[in-house]
């Protein structure tokens, strides 16, 4: 049973991480090296979700897929009570700790090493992967590590949004503890 358990924990905190961290990062060198008026505000709005409690998020995600199965072309589909309802909440939730830490390893790099990159003839992809990637990859895995441990001790979230029959470590000993 608690290798289940925990199974269950590492794969869906490893999913959704990975995917907080993708998230992140795109937006946090969409915002440092793009300078558009409109992407920080996508960020903010993108990291607000730390500032909510669990449970406020986890029905208003229940809400927002109750909405969105009403709508004729997804209406035979079943999302409340799903994987992908419990990863778009934590991914809601915890974008924020991804975007801080990347942003942050983003912000200590020198922005003249892309612009002398693109100068050299690189293009601006090109430059992000072999210049960029390497130099926050650090802040990269700190984001995720992070992520994936608030997402593993996340409880709200989790009894109100999983699966049937689904436990993680933190709905285990809550079950423990209440009995």
């Amino acid at each position: 049973v608690l290798w289940e358990i925990s199974t269950n924990t590492l794969l869906i905190a490893s999913f959704s991480a990975i995917i907080i961290v993708v998230i992140s990062t795109l937006l946090a060198l969409t915002v440092n090296f793009k300078g558009n008026k409109i992407f920080p505000f996508f960020a903010t709005v993108a990291g607000s979700g730390y500032a909510f409690p669990g449970v406020m998020l986890a029905l208003g995600t229940t809400y927002f897929f109750s909405f969105v199965q009403q709508i004729e072309i997804l209406s035979g589909f079943t999302i409340i009570g799903t994987f992908v309802a419990l990863t778009f909440a934590y991914v809601s939730r915890f974008n924020a700790i991804g975007y801080g830490s990347i942003n942050s390893g983003i912000m200590r790099m020198t922005p003249n090493l892309v612009e002398a990159s693109i100068t050299m003839g690189y293009s601006f992809e090109k430059s992000i992967f072999k210049i960029v990637f390497p130099i926050i990859k650090p802040s990269i895995l700190i984001a995720g590590i992070l992520s994936f441990v608030e997402i593993a001790k996340e409880l709200p979230i989790t009894l109100v949004l999983r699966p049937f029959n689904f436990e993680t470590l933190s709905t285990y000993v809550y079950q423990y503890a209440k009995d």
